[in-house]
């Protein structure tokens, strides 16, 4: 595989969820990576997208 990923790249969903959960748990990642100071450069904010 080539090239980076993200954080929104890495959204599991767990057996038996559906995919709105797990989009919700990588928004809440990425907003406390935001405050940790990761950033994504190149990527839009997980936090513009909501």
């Amino acid at each position: 595989m080539s090239g980076a990923l993200s954080l929104l790249d890495l959204s599991p969903i767990s057996e038996g969820s559906s995919a709105a959960p797990a989009l919700g748990d990588t928004v809440d990642l990425a907003r406390q990576a935001e405050q940790w100071g990761i950033a994504d450069s190149g990527r839009p904010s997980a936090i513009s997208c909501r």
